[in-house]
Formats: C-alpha cells, sequence, structure tokens
C-alpha cells in the first residue's frame, strides 16, 4: 500500500490561510518512507512577506533526516503492521501543531513507487518547481541538478561533499577551482560542460578550450590521484547535434584521468555517488 500525507503551512488558522509545504509517502512494498519537499520557498515568501523561510527549512531538513533514518534502521520492522499516522504522531507532528500540519493521512493501489512519488509531487508541490523553458543547461544548470538530486535522496550525503577544490598548473599558470568533489578511491572532480549553445561552432571550441585545460592539469592530477568525472549537457537543437557528437569525440581524446557522463547518464552517476557516499 502506497500511503501519504501532505505538509501544510498554516499562516493564518483564523483565516484559514494555508499552503502545501511537504510532502510524507510511505510504501510497505518498497519498505520506504519519504519525505520531499521544494528546495527554494520563493513561492512561499512572494505570497507571505512575513514569513521566516529559514526557521521552515529547518523544520523541512529535520522531517528528512527523521524519514531517511526511519527507512534505513527502524522501518523496515513495522511493515506489517504500519500505520503512517501513527508515525507522524510518533517521529514528525502532533495534530494540533500551531502552523505546521500534516493532512489526513490518504492511501492509493500499489504501483510503480517512484512513478507514485512523481505523480503526487508534482500534484501538489510542482508550483514550486515551474520554471521557464528557455533555462539554460549550463555548468550551473549542472550543479543545480546535482544538488537537488543529493538534497531530495538523502541531505547528509551533501555535508560529506568536498567543496571548491583548486587544481593546479603552476608553470603554465592553469588554475581551476571545481565546485564540488566526492571520494571513491580517486578524488572524482565534478566538471560539468554545458553544450547548450547558440552557435554550433561554440560547441567545438568550447570543447577544444576544455581539452587544453585538463591537459595542463594532467600530470597533477595523476600526481593527487584526481579523476576528471565530465558531466556534458547536450544542446537543444537539433541541427547543433553534429558539432556536439564532435566535441564528444575531442573529449574522448583527451589524455588524463576521466570519465565522461552524457546528460541522460547523469542520473545514474548520482545514484552511485550516494550510494557509495553513504556506504
Amino acid at each position: 500500500m502506497f500511503q501519504y500525507s501532505i505538509l501544510k503551512y498554516y499562516h493564518s488558522l483564523a483565516l484559514g490561510e494555508q499552503i502545501n509545504l511537504g510532502l510524507l509517502i510511505s510504501s510497505d512494498q518498497s519498505e520506504k518512507i519519504e519525505f520531499l519537499n521544494p528546495r527554494h520557498l520563493k513561492r512561499l515568501s512572494s505570497v507571505y512577506s512575513n514569513i521566516s523561510v529559514n526557521f521552515l527549512k529547518h523544520y523541512l531538513r529535520d522531517f528528512e533526516k527523521r524519514a531517511n533514518e526511519l527507512t534505513r534502521n527502524e522501518y523496515n520492522h513495522v511493515f506489517k503492521e504500519f500505520d503512517l499516522e501513527d508515525l507522524i504522531r510518533q517521529y514528525f507532528l502532533v495534530p494540533d501543531s500551531n502552523s505546521l500540519r500534516f493532512s489526513k493521512v490518504r492511501k492509493a493501489k500499489q504501483a510503480d513507487y517512484e512513478k507514485l512519488k512523481n505523480y503526487y509531487y508534482n500534484a501538489f508541490l510542482g508550483e514550486y518547481e515551474i520554471k521557464e523553458e528557455t533555462e539554460k543547461k549550463d555548468e550551473k544548470y549542472v550543479i543545480k541538478r546535482v544538488k537537488d538530486f543529493i538534497h531530495k535522496y538523502n541531505p547528509d550525503v551533501e555535508e560529506k561533499l568536498k567543496k571548491d577544490i583548486d587544481v593546479s598548473n603552476k608553470e603554465w599558470g592553469v588554475n581551476v577551482k571545481f565546485d564540488l568533489a566526492w571520494k571513491n578511491g580517486s578524488l572524482n572532480l565534478l566538471t560539468p560542460l554545458g553544450f547548450d549553445l547558440y552557435d554550433p561552432n561554440s560547441i567545438i571550441e568550447k570543447a577544444t578550450r576544455w581539452y587544453g585545460t585538463l591537459s595542463f592539469l594532467r600530470d597533477t592530477a595523476k600526481q593527487e590521484n584526481y579523476s576528471f568525472d565530465i558531466l556534458l549537457t547536450k544542446p537543444r537543437k537539433r541541427e547543433f547535434f553534429s558539432s556536439y557528437d564532435n566535441a564528444l569525440k575531442i573529449l574522448n581524446e583527451l589524455n588524463a584521468p576521466k570519465n565522461i557522463y552524457q546528460e541522460d547518464e547523469i542520473e545514474k552517476y548520482l545514484n552511485n555517488l550516494v550510494s557509495t557516499i553513504q556506504s
């Protein structure tokens, strides 16, 4: 059985003003309990200007950790007799909390867990995630995707990532700061490269520039046991695909410790990152 309860923020109990803030879901078949919440609360602060967003974020992070702990430790022992309402009362909030309240638990027939999770998240919290269709899939987009994935999967993992790693070739004056890195034998440096550009020539130029930069950092990477984890985004325009394929060939020729992940491989890469760090 798939069960869920919506966390609601009540700005004014007297006026009945409320807004969805999170979603607690559980599945006896998948043996999971998860608390889902939007990473950004701009929508909430735009509605209520006098709200303390940091105060709410503290609760949201705490609920996530509790749900993760239940899945990892205790929850698997109570699946046969599980009642999500009891778990809410015991581990989350009491029903008469002032501004944060969970809705009555609802149930749905068990189907594909991930599909149900995404469906209900979009149904109740999707307004927080609305983005412009023209959002550029650049390096910031990739880093945000990485952080959002880790945040939703297990917030504790994000704290274990290494940040702002400087790698240099002092002889040639080449220096690159890598935003994120994680350890798995070698220190894997996340190297996002966005090829969602407006000109096919720029795609080739960017690949060539990074080929040269990472080549200069090759010896340092070998000495320090670094590996460049190159995460790519693909251009939206079909007519740019051939330039993207040529850029990929250029990067594959790079003689440095590296792994290349195309856009449709990033989620699998992130699953491996999370499972490795938390094991």
